[in-house]
């Protein structure tokens, strides 16, 4: 069977006045808009495809800091601006993500004519490749070599020529998209040769543009976990917090929190929840997930339900405004985050310890320190140095950050594997299983033996608080499926702790099913209240809607019989 696309669409959006009126800042700024969508054969793409690009259009995922409305003023004629590239997320019904790549760059000045004078006005526009490959530098590359194609658009100026136009096949720029996403995605460390349609023989110009997918990604294609190489830690681990503010985040994420990382760069804010979710594996955050949030969702974040999301600083006002003060929230700027004693107490000392020394030494690569030694208080005693936030533009050890995370799942859930109980048998010491007990095909997991015998008090508290949350019944049931799989293919099946570095690589025929069904899984697990965009930008509204009125009444039957869901309710 064929792969899916290099990339589902293509899109442009430009701010420009309503009126028509260059002079006047827009009161409605028109979000002008050209796309295509793109199949595997060469072809267009799915309806799928381009509702997909309407709700990004309609609900300015591309501009997250502008609203629907509100004064859109030129760009000063003598202001510079270097381009600013960042990503969101969109989850789909079934718990797939699209990314969107986006890149925004201020067209160059133009001189007026010689009657009036005056110049054109200049506003911002981005162009977004959106993507079920999150391969970060392929597309952030591709991007960054047709910024002159994109100036050469034609300008809208008037609310009447604001349609989303067809992308013109035959102009250099739909040559050139379609060349390169309307083809089968190549195989992982693959590369592919994309021709410039605008290249002119004998200029030094290049004729071509060879770009390469990552050497690996995460399970079942959704990207952004620790094991696609592509993934940069660097906004996250160089922020002024330093790693005490990174392992308190983790810790968050751990414990399915409401969690916001804010900043005042899209890039450094999309990167670090990338990096957030990263962290993350072999676990997988199962909740809503937007590493750049639209000012419109902003009252959203009122929602007694988990979320992983990006904010732009200006945005953060509005979020102190609203009732939100049980939200874990990382200020990239000041490093400031809010703490939760209750989450940290439930880390491992040790192993918390061995976690941040690795990223303090990951993220310290030719840095210098900042003036906070300390990272704040430090109840579990693992800041000291390690707290200390790193500046400068060095870089970062972004497979070594990885290894840290993996090392520290490796050292908690490593053993999950001696746990494993057939149907219908007894644990060792006796217990048989119980309606709290995760099964999947025929074996079921003892957790309660798993968290007894943890080397540690603090590591078996938080292996029972992980059993709460809908990352972990994930990963044991895909763990489950794949092993019973293996079982029935007659493959042995080594019941040993697990490193969670070399897991897949050991058993690869094996993981091929958790590959397969982490998509499934995800889905049956959220089934109470499914996270994501539904087709349509109309759709998108209506939905966040429904997950909030849903998620509320379960909550508030929850507490109403004495027991609290994950990451609802907390205050710290």
């Amino acid at each position: 069977a064929m792969s899916g696309p290099v990339a589902r669409a293509f899109l442009v959006v430009r701010l420009a006045p309503a009126s028509g009126d260059d002079d006047a800042p827009s009161v409605a700024p028109v979000r002008a808009c050209v796309s295509a969508t793109y199949g595997a054969d060469g072809g267009d793409g799915t309806d799928e495809d381009r509702e997909l690009v309407a709700t990004v259009r309609a609900k300015n995922f591309a501009i997250p800091e502008y609203p629907s409305e509100a004064v859109c003023a030129p760009v000063k004629d003598d202001a510079t601006s270097d381009p600013q590239t960042y990503t969101f997320s969109l989850t789909e019904g079934d718990g797939s993500r699209t990314s969107g790549f986006c890149r925004r760059i201020v067209p160059p000045r133009v001189d007026g004519d010689g009657e009036t004078g005056r110049t054109t006005p200049r506003y911002p526009l981005v162009a977004c490749i959106l993507s079920k490959n999150a391969w970060f530098s392929f597309f952030d590359e591709a991007l960054a070599s047709i910024d002159a194609q994109l100036c050469d658009l034609p300008r809208v100026n008037d609310a009447t020529e604001d349609v989303t136009d067809a992308l013109p096949n035959d102009s250099e720029l739909g040559r050139f998209m379609r060349e390169l996403c309307a083809r089968p995605s190549p195989a992982a460390g693959s590369s592919i040769v994309v021709p410039f349609p605008w290249h002119r023989p004998g200029t030094a110009y290049p004729s071509q543009i060879e770009l390469a997918a990552p050497a690996s990604g995460g399970p079942g294609g959704r990207g952004g976990n620790a094991s696609n190489p592509d993934v940069k830690f660097a906004s996250l681990l160089r922020q002024p917090g330093g790693t005490y503010a990174v392992v308190s985040l983790f810790a968050a994420l751990l414990m399915e929190r409401r969690v916001v990382i804010s900043g005042s760069d899209l890039n450094k804010v999309s990167s670090a929840v990338v990096a957030a979710n990263a962290s993350m594996y072999p676990l997988a955050w199962q909740h809503i997930y937007l590493p750049l949030m639209p000012r419109d969702f902003v009252d959203y974040l009122t929602a007694p339900m988990p979320f992983l999301v990006g904010l732009h600083s200006s945005l953060v006002p509005a979020m102190r405004a609203l009732p939100t003060e049980d939200i874990f929230h990382l200020d990239l700027d000041s490093g400031e985050c809010s703490c939760f004693p209750e989450d940290l107490d439930s880390m491992p000392t040790r192993t918390t310890q061995t976690l941040q020394s690795a990223l303090k030494k990951a993220s310290r690569l030719g840095g210098a320190l900042t003036a906070n030694d300390t990272g704040g208080d430090d109840p579990i005693g693992v800041s000291g140095a390690g707290g200390a936030g790193l500046v400068g533009n060095t870089s970062t050890d972004d497979d070594a950050a990885a290894a840290a995370f993996r090392r520290f799942f490796s050292q908690t859930l490593g053993p999950y594997r001696r746990h494993i109980v057939q149907d219908g048998r007894k644990t060792r010491d006796g217990r048989a299983r119980s309606e709290d007990n995760i099964g999947a095909n025929g074996l079921w997991l003892d957790h309660e033996g798993l968290a007894r015998s943890a080397p540690t008090k603090r590591t078996g508290s938080l292996l029972r608080c992980m059993r709460q949350g809908q990352h972990f019944e994930v990963f044991a049931r895909e763990r489950l499926d794949a092993i019973a799989s293996a079982l029935k293919s007659g493959e042995e099946v080594l019941y040993k702790d697990v490193d969670f570095d070399t897991e897949m690589d050991d058993y690869a025929e094996m993981y091929d099913v958790v590959r397969q069904s982490a998509v499934r899984a995800s889905a049956a697990a959220a089934s109470y209240a499914s996270y994501g965009y539904k087709k349509s930008a109309e759709y998108y509204s209506s939905f966040m809607k429904s997950s909030y009125e849903a998620y509320s009444a379960y909550y508030n039957k929850s507490t109403s019989s004495g027991s609290t869901p994950r990451g609802a309710g907390k205050t710290g």
